[in-house]
């Protein structure tokens, strides 16, 4: 991946009765994770380009305001 992709990720089953746990990992640790009973949803998730360092993560995340 060259670029950041946004995304919303929805698991459903045929089956209604089922318990799921929807889980995205970077590098084997957990970084978000949704449960539920037939259906599980992470309403937003943003991928990053492996290019981007833990750094590089933290910096354009604190760095954005919010203004009210």
């Amino acid at each position: 991946m060259s670029d950041e992709h946004l995304a919303t990720i929805q698991l459903c089953t045929s089956k209604s009765d089922v318990r799921l746990k929807l889980t995205i990992l970077d590098n084997e640790e957990e970084v978000a994770s949704a449960e539920g009973k037939g259906h599980a949803v992470l309403p937003v998730f943003i991928f990053l380009p492996n290019s981007y360092t833990e750094e590089d993560v933290i910096a354009r995340y604190t760095s954005q305001s919010c203004k009210k």
